[in-house]
């Protein structure tokens, strides 16, 4: 069954061209690897709003690690491991494929070692679904060069509309 979905309209001149394609690449990487395991998409910006748009075209669900797990334990999130990231992920991409948002709320909590080692584990784990992880902060972490990261240039990013900062 093809679960790809074309991102919906959103009115302006940017959605209307050659910036509704910029997550193209992240299709046909995905669509290499069958749609199914670990995936890297380093951004050059922090863009809920993209990960949004990622999701609804490639038919992803968006799921936010640090509010669904971190943001109850308050403090105590601290002491969370990666373990426990890796059994969120698990329960969740038993569901079906995901966006994992806010991943970077605890991998900034540990060693580069730990991060680097990661995020290695995730991009070359059999997931039974897609599952991306996208980073902002830890891009030079990501395993290089690996068919499953995707890094998206600064001039491919569209351009975030007024209303768009106002919403994330």
């Amino acid at each position: 069954m093809d679960t790809h979905r074309d991102p919906p309209e959103n009115g302006d001149a940017a959605g209307a061209g050659a910036m509704d394609a910029w997550w193209r690449p992240a299709e046909a990487m995905l669509s290499r690897c069958e749609r199914r395991g670990g995936f890297l998409v380093s951004l050059p910006e922090y863009r809920p709003d993209l990960l949004q748009e990622l999701g609804e075209a490639l038919a992803l669900d968006c799921r936010d690690f640090r509010a669904e797990v971190m943001a109850p334990l308050m403090w105590d999130a601290a002491q969370l491991g990666l373990e426990d990231l890796d059994r969120w992920l698990t329960a969740s991409a038993a569901r079906g494929g995901l966006i994992a948002q806010n991943v970077e709320a605890l991998l900034v909590l540990k060693r580069p070692e730990e991060r680097e080692d990661w995020l290695s584990r995730f991009a070359d784990f059999a997931w039974p679904a897609p599952v991306v992880v996208p980073l902002v902060l830890f891009c030079d972490e990501a395993p290089k060069p690996h068919g499953r990261h995707w890094t998206v240039a600064p001039d491919d990013v569209p351009e975030q509309s007024f209303v768009n900062r106002l919403l994330f």
